[in-house]
């Protein structure tokens, strides 16, 4: 059986990352809690300039992040020993030709520190076939492994709302129109309109880079 080509080469996740990682601090968001804003601007990225079929999905997620603690980050709670999701703990995540891709996965390791881990992770991609999809928590055995439960209902109720608010869809607008494909050369000149303060202001610096892959 040929394996399937992922989505993205590494250097574009990258840029994807940073880009989303910049407007989101520009704007003052939550960097590793915007997994909503990771998702619904990435998929509208991607079909906006590399014209694939991407849907943003939420539900709940949990991934195998440390063999040196064994440590598995949790989005979402368990019920009567079931993964369940709601709109107070859940995870947001791209689905795009037979892919998972978590943009906000370069943030695992704020969100191990929040959760209590002692190790101490590096930032990498994380784009996986969704054949690779654990059946059940219990089988994250090692660094890597990934378990999701989406949840169509949610998914379709915090797109609906994402939408209505124009902040938000303003901002993945600007996400979007700001990006290039590397290695096209990004504006440095670039403003985002900030209504606090009513004027266009620089974007944020910062933008960390990766060190490998999940």
């Amino acid at each position: 059986m040929k394996k399937s080509k992922p989505p993205l080469p590494f250097i574009d996740y990258e840029r994807i990352f940073q880009v989303l990682y910049t407007f989101l601090k520009t704007a003052d968001g939550y960097l590793h809690r915007g997994c909503k804003f990771y998702a619904t601007a990435g998929a509208y990225l991607l079909h906006e300039h590399y014209k694939l079929d991407a849907n943003a999905v939420f539900g709940a997620a949990a991934s195998h992040v440390s063999d040196a603690d064994d440590q598995v980050l949790y989005f979402g709670r368990v019920e009567d020993n079931a993964f369940a999701s709601d709109e107070m703990a859940f995870h947001a995540w791209v689905e795009c030709e037979g892919y998972l891709i978590d943009f906000m996965a370069p943030m695992f390791p704020e969100a191990a520190r929040d959760a209590g881990g002692a190790a101490k992770l590096s930032r990498r991609m994380f784009q996986k076939p969704l054949a690779l999809d654990a059946p059940a928590v219990d089988h994250l055995a090692r660094v890597g492994d990934f378990c999701v439960s989406p949840n169509p209902e949610l998914t379709f109720r915090m797109l609906r709302d994402f939408i209505d608010r124009p902040d938000m869809s303003d901002l993945v607008k600007a996400a979007t129109a700001y990006y290039r494909k590397p290695p096209k050369v990004m504006d440095r000149g670039f403003r985002l309109f900030d209504t606090k303060v009513g004027a266009p202001v620089p974007l944020a610096k910062g933008a960390p880079n990766l060190s490998g892959v999940w």
